[in-house]
């Protein structure tokens, strides 16, 4: 628009006795003139911006702070409505919402139902990071800290522990976007947290963590009052409810009777802060832990009647028949009982199983530590024949609760095995 048209059309509001924000206004408001209001709002942006560019202090903007409050608050109000998922209760915790809790999808839905807030936070967290010129961020260098909390999971929490760290990362940028991404959640959770008591997933799992790490209870209650953790008294009643689950599902697992139990004996020092005369110099706890894991490859109860048969052939029956007993245990033995099970055979080649493997196993190593030029042979060497093999099981360990026993006596063990068997429901608690 050239500057006389303007001049002209200022004129026309002046005689009418206008002003060009009342013009705006009424443009807005009056339906009749709806294709020049979807003009003005579709230029909304840009008149935006130029009113931001115009006002020479901030004391001209305050207008944009409550605009901005309004739909950071309705975004956030909008979470809230459909964050039940995001609500656990400590005294009803389950061990599937500790396994299921995933940062990466807090932040996936935090970013759809609340985009704004989302990008807000992001801008923010990077104010201070300096761009280069290619576009992309200078990131500082990842901490441990920053790789725990993008692992707060009990996987990723396992693998941060037992995994060395990575002193050059490949992928820095990626890296940095999700530390910045975790942020982010932590900042949405403690709001979402101060706005509905019961949207606490992620202090809740926090607080299961710090438990787990045996974190002083002055650490948890300052994380707590910071919003980052529950209270301890809520952890506490989040790990009864964990175990309270686990007992009940171990006396499901031991009922079935198709179970295998295993312990062995673990020490414990318990220091004391002050010595006193009154109380033993002995400070080593002999305890004894134990798991609990079900019998797979499709062994059933009749598989599991074998114990007239185990003592008609067992060594330690005095009234065996020496016709009955098997073999002494030694190698020579186990190789017959194979040979017994899978008889020899040669193949076309003229090679036996045991020969074929051998020579497959000559293959590898050569092509896997022998001279460099082998090694392009190697994706070339098909895999051994199978003879027969055990199917491959993702076996679910329970673990039993830790007993106050130990098993450097007989009736130590029996006591340890009574023990379970009333953990596993088999025998009436004593």
């Amino acid at each position: 628009m050239q500057q006389s048209a303007l001049i002209d059309i200022l004129k026309v509001f002046s005689a009418h006795n206008v002003t060009v924000s009342s013009f705006i206004l009424f443009l807005l408001s009056d339906p009749i003139l709806e294709n020049e209001y979807l003009d003005v709002r579709a230029r909304a942006g840009t008149l935006i911006d130029a009113l931001v560019a115009s006002a020479k202090d901030s004391v001209n903007i305050n207008w944009v702070y409550p605009l901005a409050w309004n739909l950071l608050q309705h975004e956030l109000k909008r979470l809230l409505l459909n964050g039940e998922e995001w609500q656990l209760s400590a005294t009803r915790l389950k061990a599937s919402q500790v396994h299921e809790f995933r940062i990466d999808k807090m932040a996936t839905e935090f970013a759809a139902e609340a985009p704004m807030l989302w990008d807000l936070l992001g801008h923010l967290l990077s104010a201070g990071r300096q761009v280069i010129s290619d576009g992309s961020a200078s990131f500082e260098e990842e901490d441990e800290d920053s790789e725990l909390w993008a692992n707060m999971d009990l996987e990723g929490i396992i693998n941060f522990i037992t995994t060395e760290a990575d002193p050059k990362p490949v992928k820095e940028k990626k890296n940095a976007s999700r530390r910045a991404a975790t942020k982010k959640v932590v900042i949405f959770s403690m709001l979402m947290q101060s706005s509905n008591q019961k949207t606490n997933a992620l202090e809740t799992i926090i607080g299961v963590f710090l438990h787990a790490c045996k974190t002083p209870e002055k650490v948890i209650e300052a994380l707590s009052r910071l919003g980052i953790s529950i209270s301890i008294n809520a952890i506490h009643s989040a790990i009864t409810s964990l175990s309270a689950e686990s007992a009940n599902n171990l006396r499901k697992l031991g009922q079935t009777h198709l179970v295998a139990y295993a312990y062995d004996n673990f020490d414990v020092d318990l220091k004391t802060s002050i010595p006193t005369a009154q109380r033993s110099t002995t400070t080593l706890k002999h305890l004894t832990s134990a798991i609990v894991f079900p019998l797979e490859h499709g062994i059933t109860l009749e598989d599991m009647k074998c114990s007239e048969e185990l003592w008609r052939k067992s060594r330690l029956n005095p009234e065996a028949d020496p016709a009955d007993l098997p073999p002494q245990p030694h190698w020579k033995n186990v190789f017959q009982c194979i040979r017994m099970a899978h008889p020899v055979s040669i193949d076309s080649e003229g090679l036996s199983r045991h020969q074929k493997f051998n020579a497959w196993k000559f293959l590898h190593d050569l092509c896997t530590y022998g001279p460099e030029y082998f090694g392009q042979f190697r994706n070339q060497i098909p895999p051994p024949d199978v003879i027969d093999q055990i199917p491959l099981i993702k076996t679910q360990i329970t673990p039993a609760r830790a007993m106050d026993l130990s098993n450097s006596t007989v009736s130590g063990n029996i006591s340890t095995i009574q023990n379970l068997m009333e953990q596993g429901g088999v025998v009436p608690p004593t």
